[in-house]
């Protein structure tokens, strides 16, 4: 079952994941944390007055049932082109 979806902004190559999906793989982890370092690597593309997610309408996503969905967002460029992601475990 798909978690998420890629897609284009204003040239950046993106990934949206559900917060639900991102819960259940961070298992021992806390998602609030894991989200943190997102932010806090420059990976995490901000919503609307800079919050942790984006509502992004996306229709017939498996297993999304809310009627605005919120999502978090990553720019996977910066994801690869080596942040500090690695810096901690």
């Amino acid at each position: 079952m798909a978690i998420g979806f890629r897609y284009h902004d204003k040239g950046r190559d993106l990934i949206a994941i559900h917060p639900k999906h991102l819960k259940e793989r961070a298992e021992r982890y806390n998602v609030l944390n894991a989200v943190a370092a997102l932010k806090a690597a420059g990976v995490l593309v901000p919503g609307i007055d800079r919050k942790t997610t984006q509502q992004i309408m996306v229709k017939g996503f498996p297993g999304v049932s809310e009627a605005r969905p919120r999502w978090v967002v990553v720019d996977t460029g910066k994801m690869l082109s080596g942040s500090s992601m690695n810096s901690e475990t």
